[in-house]
């Protein structure tokens, strides 16, 4: 996708600020370009940018069709392994 070429090449990523400060670029990039031209997706309702990059990285593995059946059920079962992880990482 352009828009992650762009944004990936404006700021190197040295560290862990420098990676959410990417992230965080991108996310307004997606925003503004899906405003202008896009339809409402269910990740647009999101204010968690992870959610974004994860819907967006899936598109463009697969159609939006495909996305759309399985983008709740990939974030659910990503928290769920996030959190088990966290929980026995402990």
């Amino acid at each position: 996708m352009v828009i992650f070429d762009i944004v990936l090449y404006k700021v190197p990523i040295n560290n862990m600020a420098d990676f959410t400060d990417t992230i965080n670029i991108m996310l307004k990039e997606i925003l503004d370009h899906g405003t202008s031209v896009g339809p409402f997706f269910p990740w647009h309702s999101s204010s968690d940018p992870y959610h974004w990059v994860i819907a967006e990285l899936l598109l463009t593995l697969t159609t939006r069709r495909i996305v759309l059946n399985i983008y709740k059920k990939f974030i659910d079962i990503a928290c769920v392994a996030l959190y088990t992880l966290l929980l026995f990482s402990a």
